[in-house]
């Protein structure tokens, strides 16, 4: 949940790809955690975090991603206010299907700063790089990495 200054900079996100079409995302920080295991690669949810995380950088102040399970959604909901971002973890029921977010229910609220989103994000996406390389990720995943959208954030 929302912690303390200590909690806001010991937040940390993972993301790994498990084998031919699955992948698992960690979220922690100020003695929570929040597993989003068994994302299908039903849509291409690292992109999503991607594009999420870049339009943060971007200055925009909202911003979501998807992770899609069989059966469920996870949704990740960054709100930016300068140079902080509140991360609202949302569960729906039915995957593949965009729902409005009071239509989910929020389960837990990270928070952290936009420097540390950043620098956790490109830890996950140089941690696929290194252990998977391009060809493999696309391999295993079904979907190319973002690597246009990971050297803008690289460069932000």
């Amino acid at each position: 949940m929302v912690g303390a200054e200590g909690g806001i900079l010991k937040f940390t996100l993972s993301y790994t790809v498990k084998g031919r079409g699955w992948a698992d995302a960690v979220l922690e920080g100020a003695g929570e955690r929040y597993v989003i295991d068994g994302i299908s690669y039903l849509s291409d949810a690292f992109t999503e975090l991607s594009e999420a995380v870049l339009q943060l950088l971007q200055g925009c102040a909202e911003s979501g991603c998807g992770f899609d399970h069989e059966p469920g959604r996870t949704k990740l909901r960054f709100v930016r206010a300068g140079t902080d971002v509140r991360i609202a973890v949302y569960e729906f029921e039915k995957e593949l299907v965009d729902r409005p977010w009071d239509k989910g229910r929020c389960v837990l609220i990270f928070e952290t700063r936009l420097a540390r989103l950043k620098s956790q994000y490109l830890n996950a996406a140089e941690r696929l790089l290194r252990d998977l390389g391009v060809a493999e990720y696309e391999n295993s995943w079904g979907y190319p990495f973002p690597l246009r959208i990971y050297e803008q954030i690289k460069a932000a």
